[in-house]
């Protein structure tokens, strides 16, 4: 199983655990990680757009 498959199964494990992907992914990557990684996506595809 590669770091990622790892990553992913914890992520699922949580997200079964508390409902939320959120938590699911703060919970795993560390606090505040979702919201980064959506401002970045969110960022990303603003800029794409223009």
């Amino acid at each position: 199983m590669t770091k990622a498959q790892k990553i992913s199964a914890l992520i699922l494990k949580e997200l079964a655990a508390t409902g939320s992907i959120k938590q699911a992914f703060d919970r795993v990557i560390g606090e505040g990680a979702y919201a980064k990684l959506a401002h970045e996506v969110y960022t990303e595809l603003r800029a794409r757009s223009n």
